[in-house]
């Protein structure tokens, strides 16, 4: 996923529909896959991260090898926020390759224009997440027993992330018009990654 941001977004949406879990827990999941210097084992995808070549994460093997984690409400919070991580990742990487989006990368100056994008987006997305104070509260709120324990990340490299995230948050690049990216199509993305994320979770196990 190209930001922080968009996964603090998916996360909002997955714990309105999870009033059950603590939000700031859930949004400490939904960052810590990218606590991780092998970000290939820690999004389940193997070489192919980063690729966007449509193929698909591992998530049945992260709700096979989580499911007590998903289940437990000690641990449900952050692992079901480490799942909405990789179904929104997983969207991504299927829309970039049958959008063509993909192939345009190759064009001279094409990442350029499209990285362009996703900061434009980003200070348009900021505007759905609550105040920046609540952002910076929720950010360092969840207690991380759990992430120092999960056995796919490097816990020691949350705090850089967090910081990361807040510093995207709190300083956002200026909202111009996208060239490359529809907003009504982002949009329907982030739906569709909450409605995912909950859905997957429903029929587990």
């Amino acid at each position: 996923m190209p930001s922080w941001i968009m996964h603090l977004v998916v996360a909002e949406g997955v714990a309105a529909g999870r009033p059950d879990l603590d939000v700031a827990e859930v949004w400490l999941g939904a960052l810590a896959p990218d606590a991780s210097g092998d970000k290939c084992r820690s999004h389940l995808k193997g070489p192919r991260y980063g690729a966007s070549d449509g193929a698909p994460f591992g998530l049945g093997h992260f709700l096979h090898q989580f499911g007590p984690q998903l289940r437990d409400p000690k641990t449900a919070a952050f692992y079901v926020g480490y799942w909405s991580h990789l179904v929104a990742d997983d969207l991504m990487a299927q829309w970039l390759y049958f959008s063509g989006l993909k192939e345009q990368l190759a064009v001279a100056g094409g990442r350029r224009i499209l990285y362009g994008d996703y900061d434009r987006l980003n200070a348009r997305l900021v505007d759905r997440l609550p105040a920046r104070d609540v952002v910076h509260r929720r950010l360092w709120a969840a207690p991380q027993d759990v992430a120092r324990v999960c056995p796919l990340i490097e816990a020691n490299q949350l705090p850089t992330v967090l910081a990361g995230t807040w510093a995207h948050v709190n300083a956002p690049k200026p909202a111009r018009n996208l060239q490359w990216l529809a907003a009504a199509l982002v949009d329907g993305y982030f739906e569709r990654a909450v409605v995912r994320t909950l859905e997957g979770l429903g029929g587990s196990w």
